[in-house]
């Protein structure tokens, strides 16, 4: 009897014990989704350790997988990435050994969400095209939502707004079908950024104006933060400092609460921007030095990239050269290293690859159904025949369809091929043929009257008796031919300035902005750095020529007092830099422009392996003509 009571108590205690148990990890997980809905980061990491102890002592592994979720998170929102990132990867490992799919999708997102953050965009869609395929087979809608709304963020940051905004309307349908109002907000502040970057402002501040609504009325006050910081965007791009600078203010206020330094590295460089809008350069150079410190801590590359580049703007117009040159090389640096060329074909190869495999899975689920019902209805081995009998004709098409695709696209390209020879051939025939006319007409206009000129003074020498005529006839002769020999040298030097040929391209820039100097009432400033690499006479030409073309559209058009010119050398490649005081303009017209001297200045690109940027505002003053190329 003793035994049996003794039993009874002893399984009695196992049973409170684990009861107490599973109310503790309870009680944490109702404390872990109340710390994430107000992003409570460090309460959240404390309270998912405690709940990954107690799930470990009960060898609870779906408790386990909550807490490891929940220590990613916070790791997450804190801007540590590399922790959220192993944090992820640990309940990714756990999801896959419990078959749990919701669980694998979600950590699959969440690594992406945190690659994205760290600017490795090839790793941030790899993984979120994986969460995709696990969100669809499911029909987890939110998930979806989420997913359009990373690859919305990847075009955004390659600067594609009309295709981010298409990424962000799915997202924002997707999420109001789930009924989620956090995903709405999100998808409502990141729509708004793309509006406002296409200058669709009025539809932005509606959006901005409805997120803020429901994140007051939810209490969100990390998201709020966004549309703050959204707003003030609006009001500095239209020059309205004072409510820009509240509202970047509200919002670092907002971030600071969580000590996420990517969001506070973001706000600080829009005050920064105001500060330089404001003249107030000294404040603006310790926001940014600040920007950087948060930067070099969370390892953001595209933040940095932008900080460096407004650093070296402020260092400019405080006509702090040397400062500014230093933190633009920083700037061109980081620069190459957020994405090449490489990692977005990479990216863009994996957009490819997932729609050409969601194709095809529904082509083989609907194959699967016409198997099916062939098998009901036939004997096996019939079946069997047939099946193989298809899929060897399908086979067969396949091949045939390929090949014939294969051809129709190598066709397209070759022709593409030649229609682009051709049109680089036609401009530079065309500008050859200018240069010829420009060069008859300075011969026939100015030396055909100066020699018709010294030929009628010739002949009234002749016929002249006096003497005194005779001399004053010759030293006119004398002077008209020293305006011959001048303009002679005139259309020499356009046609080949001598300085290029014979002292190189840093000698022949300075005369050539000394004689713009001397003509117009354009001051030309030329200033090279580390030009130590002798470079080939035929790149020298194709730059001397892409640079004249550039600034004689200046001089046409911009309305310019000032230029600066800067060519900078370093390991591998060579920048150029050339910015005036004149209106801006559109650049997308210069773009699709179909002149003569834009084709021109693209075909001498092409020649030298060139890559140019062009920051210019319709309705702003200033134009950046930005130009790198290697050096072998």
């Amino acid at each position: 009897m003793l035994i049996r009571n003794l039993l009874l108590l002893i399984l009695f205690s196992q049973v409170f014990i684990a009861n107490s148990q599973t109310e503790v990890s309870e009680l944490l997980v109702d404390a872990l989704k109340r710390n994430l809905a107000k992003h409570e980061a460090l309460e959240m990491e404390q309270n998912a350790e405690k709940l990954r102890q107690v799930s470990e002592e009960e060898n609870n592994a779906e408790m386990q997988l909550e807490a490891i979720k929940f220590l990613g998170i916070a790791q997450h929102l804190q801007a540590r990435y590399d922790s959220a990132i192993y944090w992820y990867n640990k309940g990714l490992q756990l999801s896959e050994e419990l078959n749990d799919s919701t669980n694998m999708a979600k950590c699959y997102l969440n690594i992406a969400t945190s690659y994205n953050k760290k600017g490795l965009y090839e790793q941030a869609v790899e993984n979120a095209l994986l969460s995709l395929k696990i969100f669809e087979k499911t029909g987890d809608i939110n998930g979806q939502a989420r997913v359009q709304n990373m690859i919305g963020i990847f075009y955004f940051n390659r600067d594609n707004y009309e295709a981010a905004l298409e990424y962000f309307e799915k997202y924002q349908k997707l999420a109001i079908a789930a009924n989620d109002s956090g995903e709405i907000v999100s998808a409502l502040n990141n729509t708004a950024s793309a509006l406002h970057l296409l200058k669709r402002f009025t539809d932005e501040r509606q959006l901005l104006l409805k997120s803020i609504a429901i994140q007051e009325a939810r209490g969100q006050y990390i998201r709020i933060g966004s549309a703050y910081e959204n707003l003030g965007t609006l009001y500095l791009d239209s020059d309205s400092l004072q409510q820009a600078s509240i509202f970047f203010e509200k919002a670092r206020r907002i971030y600071q609460i969580n000590s996420n330094k990517y969001n506070l590295a973001r706000s600080n460089l829009q005050i920064a921007r105001v500060k330089k809008k404001q003249k107030k350069y000294n404040e603006a150079i310790a926001v940014i030095q600040q920007t950087l410190q948060y930067c070099a801590e969370g390892g953001f590359l595209k933040l940095k990239e932008e900080a460096l580049y407004q650093m070296a703007l402020v260092y400019k117009e405080q006509s702090d050269y040397k400062n500014a040159y230093n933190a633009f090389a920083d700037y061109v640096a980081t620069k190459d290293s957020v994405l090449n060329e490489k990692n977005q074909e990479s990216i863009n190869q994996l957009l490819i690859e997932f729609e050409t495999e969601k194709k095809e899975r529904q082509i083989a689920e609907q194959e699967l159904q016409i198997t099916q019902k062939t098998l009901e209805s036939k004997h096996k081995s019939t079946a069997i025949i047939f099946l193989s009998g298809t899929l060897l004709i399908i086979l067969l098409i396949a091949f045939i369809v390929y090949s014939r695709i294969r051809e129709k696209q190598e066709r397209r390209l070759n022709q593409e091929r030649m229609q682009m020879q051709q049109v680089q051939m036609k401009v530079v025939l065309e500008s050859q043929e200018s240069e010829r006319k420009r060069f008859a007409r300075d011969l026939h206009d100015g030396f055909g009257q100066l020699i018709t000129a010294v030929k009628i003074m010739l002949s009234q020498m002749h016929s002249s008796t006096s003497e005194q005529e005779r001399s004053e006839i010759a030293l006119k002769s004398n002077e008209v031919l020293d305006s011959m020999h001048a303009q002679l040298r005139e259309i020499a030097h356009n046609l080949m300035p001598e300085q290029l040929m014979e002292e190189g391209l840093e000698a022949a820039l300075r005369d050539y902005a000394l004689r713009i100097t001397k003509n117009t009432d354009i001051q030309i400033e030329v200033n090279t750095f580390g030009l130590d690499k002798t470079l080939n006479q035929a790149v020298e030409i194709n730059l001397y020529r892409i640079i004249q073309e550039w600034i004689n559209n200046v001089i046409k058009y911009s309305g310019a007092k000032n230029m600066s010119l800067q060519l900078t050398g370093f390991d591998n490649e060579i920048n150029l830099l050339i910015e005036d005081n004149g209106k801006g303009f559109d650049k997308e017209k210069l773009l699709k422009s179909s002149g003569w001297g834009w084709k021109n200045i693209q075909s001498r690109l092409e020649a030298i392996n060139g890559k140019l940027e062009i920051d210019s505002k319709e309705g702003s003053l200033g134009t950046s003509f930005i130009l790198d190329f290697p050096v072998a």
